[in-house]
């Protein structure tokens, strides 16, 4: 009877056993639905890239005037003075011919109340698209004379039409002034807009 109460406790106690082990797995198995190795059924699914493709400007074509204004400035080569000259500029480019698309003249110069005669010749300018841009590069050349001052104006613009629809050209002025021989740097720049 003893033997047989012993192996009833036995039974007992491995049924118990059994159970909490059957317990545990039980909850293991929750924790493990509810993690990164679950079904996947609580994971949001991620948006599809969409690739950016930035818009491209088409080569344009046609000519275009661009009015606006100009300075230049170098010491006079005689007295070593500053001069400061502002100016009207006008630009014709032909979008259709590249290799001579950029034309145009520069006159009206004036510093303070003195005024200057004679006019700057644009010409010779070449369009580059090659690196997305429309960059130009001309010579800019000329006389001009106030009072006894005759200055002879070598010069050569390097700029570049902007905008979309080419609204604007803008850009600088490097080169030399000459005064009875004598040399002189000149700088600048110029702006000017698209004409309707």
């Amino acid at each position: 009877m003893a033997k047989g109460n012993a192996l009833l406790s036995m039974i007992r106690d491995e049924g118990r056993m059994r159970y909490v082990t059957l317990i545990l797995f039980a909850a293991m198995s929750a924790c493990g639905g509810a993690g990164g190795s679950g079904s996947g059924s609580d994971i949001i699914p991620r948006e599809p890239i969409v690739p950016i493709i930035p818009d491209v400007d088409p080569v344009p074509t046609g000519a275009a005037t661009y009015n606006g204004v100009i300075g230049l400035r170098f010491l006079s080569p005689s007295s070593g003075s500053p001069v400061d000259l502002d100016g009207d500029l006008s630009l014709q480019v032909n979008f259709d011919d590249m290799a001579a698309a950029v034309t145009g003249s520069a006159t009206g110069f004036h510093q303070d109340t003195a005024t200057y005669t004679g006019n700057l010749l644009v010409n010779t300018g070449a369009l580059d698209d090659s690196d997305g841009g429309l960059d130009f590069v001309t010579n800019i050349n000329g006389s001009l004379l106030t009072g006894t001052s005759n200055y002879l104006v070598l010069g050569q613009m390097r700029g570049e039409v902007l905008g979309t629809g080419e609204t604007a050209a803008t850009g600088n002025v490097s080169g030399q002034v000459l005064e009875r021989g004598q040399p002189s740097a000149l700088s600048g720049d110029f702006q000017a807009a698209r004409q309707p």
